[in-house]
């Protein structure tokens, strides 16, 4: 008899730099209205537009739905004939996070897919959203924050439980965020 490895109980995520970020940066980021009185300022976050575009019946396209999509459609495409054949894509929505802001750990949802894009994002100051691990792990609970730099997209199963780290940097992070149902 040969004993054979099967891991039962993995989660994949996925990684990829969106090359023409640095030509759209300015463009995209510019249809951002972060100084949006409806969009909602929560207790330990600067700016989200969560609450404008991301969930719900009868929500509006952002404004920069259109270009940050198409920016990203050859990944999306490539995840949705390999990964996961998602029929709709639910947001994006925007965060902004100054010095001392942090987003509580949270999950999207028993379905789909989630992702971060990195919109404004240095690695020397600021810090990746962090998972943890739905596994017990010899009764401690084990979380990884992935390598990442301006332009990356992280896509991730929706339930895995993450994380904003409080922010320490006076430099702005911003990011995107979406699900895929």
């Amino acid at each position: 008899m040969i004993l054979k490895k099967n891991s039962i109980f993995t989660v994949d995520a996925f990684h990829a730099h969106v090359d023409g970020w640095k030509s759209m940066k300015r463009e995209i980021l510019s249809l951002v209205d972060f100084d949006n009185k409806d969009a909602k300022r929560e207790k330990n976050l600067t700016y989200t537009d969560f609450n404008l575009y991301a969930t719900g019946e009868n929500i509006p396209d952002s404004p920069y739905k259109r270009l940050f999509i198409d920016l990203i459609h050859p990944i999306l495409s490539e995840f949705r004939n390999t990964v996961f054949k998602y029929e709709k894509i639910e947001g994006p929505w925007c965060q902004r996070y100054e010095a001392g802001d942090w987003h509580s750990a949270h999950d999207h949802g028993p379905r789909g897919y989630s992702a971060v894009f990195y919109a404004k994002m240095n690695p020397d100051v600021h810090d990746s959203t962090m998972f943890t691990c739905p596994f017990p792990t010899e009764g401690s609970v084990g979380s990884i924050s992935p390598n990442v730099r301006e332009g990356d997209l992280v896509i991730f199963p929706s339930f895995l439980l993450h994380t904003a780290p409080p922010h320490k940097s006076d430099e702005d992070r911003i990011v995107f965020s979406f699900n895929l149902l």
